[in-house]
């Protein structure tokens, strides 16, 4: 039988501002990094035998850390993108 485990990608500013992101591209902030790491640790990982993630910054650092820490193979897959989400995304033109 085989598992499938689902892991957010770890926090940026955007999440910290309840902003949308959608397909932006947000990096994470250290609280994300650290969230990457203590998830490379967590037991849920065991029997995970690879890493599938989409190629928007907050989802490849968090799997690229992830996999760094456990060896684990990762494959970037561009359609696990998030949907697009139009004007939703980011900060309302006002607040710029």
């Amino acid at each position: 039988m085989r598992s499938l485990v689902f892991l957010r990608h770890g926090q940026t500013d955007w999440n910290k501002q309840c902003l949308c992101i959608g397909q932006v591209d947000v990096p994470l902030n250290e609280t994300g990094r650290h969230q990457a790491k203590a998830a490379a640790k967590s037991a849920m990982l065991n029997h995970v035998s690879g890493i599938v993630c989409s190629l928007l910054a907050q989802a490849k650092e968090t799997s690229e850390i992830v996999s760094r820490l456990t060896g684990l193979p990762l494959t970037l897959v561009n359609e696990l993108k998030e949907c697009r989400l139009g004007v939703f995304e980011g900060p309302a033109e006002e607040s710029l």
